[in-house]
């Protein structure tokens, strides 16, 4: 699939589910998802006054989680490229900016921001490595760029456990909820062949964007976080 044509299924099926993207995630996740951004933000120890991003910000979960961890001086901006998903967006605060862009092509200038983060967005980029770069680009040194994504888990019990539940029952609960069965059909795909682990972080370290790179895998690598800091030479 051409990158364009790519990014217009991505954004069709996204603004298909939009209305309940949300409630369909926390059945799905059993509430666990909003426990592992909360624990996202909680890594990236952002200080009161820290200007954030938050990439593929969907209905603005992690971005509000961000706003309930830093004070009135702090500030966060959230984009999203499908304005669907924006209009789902329920919370008003004068810290929060949200923007409909392209993860690929950040309208920001080079080390805007102190913390970066994406949350079960970077396996939907037509290409992880350069979406790295460009998170990478907006992000001062030192920085943090954090990624919360879809996993293996290592035990060889748990895998085919969670590989059932994926392949069969997570689409049919999302398509139950919100309609599209097809939509939670391409979001298994997409997780089941997504690098996670070691594989991710050597693409992490692939670029030569960042210095120091670690990941904690979430429910024995169903999901793992990422955190990595920021190098500019």
């Amino acid at each position: 699939m051409e990158m364009e044509e790519q990014k217009q299924t991505v954004n069709n099926m996204f603004s298909s589910i939009a209305k309940k993207y949300d409630a369909a995630n926390s059945w799905i996740t059993f509430g666990l998802d909003n426990l592992w951004r909360n624990k996202l933000v909680r890594l990236s120890s952002p200080s009161k006054d820290a200007h954030i991003l938050d990439c593929a910000t969907g209905t603005g979960l992690l971005a509000y989680a961000f706003l309930k961890a830093i004070g009135e001086k702090g500030r966060v901006d959230a984009v999203d490229f499908c304005a669907d998903m924006l209009k789902q967006i329920k919370y008003k605060d004068p810290r929060f900016y949200a923007t409909q862009a392209d993860v690929m092509a950040l309208p920001f200038s080079n080390q805007t921001f102190d913390i970066t983060a994406i949350a079960y967005g970077l396996r939907n980029l037509p290409d992880i490595k350069k979406g790295l770069e460009e998170m990478a680009r907006v992000t001062k040194s030192d920085g943090y760029l954090m990624v919360l994504e879809t996993g293996k888990p290592s035990n060889p019990m748990m895998l085919p456990l969670i590989q059932l539940y994926c392949r069969w029952i997570m689409p049919l609960m999302g398509g139950w909820i919100t309609g599209q069965y097809s939509a939670y059909k391409y979001l298994n795909q997409t997780s089941s062949n997504f690098p996670s682990g070691q594989i991710l972080i050597d693409i992490f370290n692939s670029t030569g964007c960042f210095k120091d790179v670690s990941c904690y895998p979430l429910m024995g690598g169903a999901s793992f976080i990422y955190k990595a800091q920021v190098h500019h030479t």
